[in-house]
């Protein structure tokens, strides 16, 4: 019964995994006319694709939105909490109307 718990929890950090790359990707969660639109936000321990050191850029409206509030609680309530984060600090740029860039 152990292991069928473990597989459920497992495919649900899957499954937020794959929601917050999702929202990350989004480019209305990107969108920018200026580098003041963009901000950097944590993703913490989480290995998700746009992530560069625990770190990603979103547009404002998106980082302060209650969908990646709840995204990222949820991702990192799956993700290991004792993690090297690397000493690199993101810059919040917008490149090409995408924060970040394409």
């Amino acid at each position: 019964m152990v292991g069928a718990l473990g597989l459920a929890a497992c495919s649900d950090c899957l499954d937020n995994d794959a929601a917050a790359e999702a929202f990350l990707a989004a480019p209305e969660n990107r969108a920018c006319q200026t580098h003041e639109d963009c901000v950097v936000v944590s993703t913490g321990c989480a290995s998700l694709e746009r992530s560069f050191c625990g770190q990603v850029t979103l547009n404002a409206e998106a980082a302060e939105s209650s969908r990646w509030r709840e995204l990222k609680q949820q991702v990192s309530d799956c993700a290991d909490s004792n993690c090297p984060i690397c000493a690199a600090a993101l810059l919040p740029t917008c490149t090409e109307g995408l924060c970040g860039g394409p």
